[in-house]
């Protein structure tokens, strides 16, 4: 299997750097943010090399990607209450997005 595998990468077919950069852009257009891709590409084996070089260059503005998802969700609702103020805060973490730009998000 192995050797199959490296005849592969050899004549440019298979690519760990190709499937990050797909898998990258294929979970963003889904929602999800960095700290979940990342997990996710942990969990199909890749180098967490490649997975931090992938994500730094997709060109991504994951501010903006935050923001998009937050109004696609809740749009102009106004947080009314902090149980209202924490499901949503659990929504964007369980989404991939991390505590600093959820902060950012719904303190400012």
């Amino acid at each position: 299997m192995a050797e199959v595998i490296a005849e592969l990468q050899k004549q440019g077919w298979q690519s760990d750097q190709r499937f990050a950069e797909n898998y990258v852009r294929a979970r963003w257009q889904r929602g999800h943010g960095p700290v979940r891709i990342r997990y996710e590409l942990q969990q199909k084996g890749l180098a967490p090399e490649l997975i931090d070089a992938t994500l730094s260059r997709s060109g991504i503005d994951w501010e903006q990607a935050l923001e998009r998802i937050y109004r696609q969700k809740y749009a102009n609702k106004p947080i009314t209450n902090p149980t209202e103020r924490a499901k949503r805060w659990r929504f964007l973490q369980q989404r991939g997005f991390a505590y600093e730009q959820i902060h950012r998000l719904l303190d400012d």
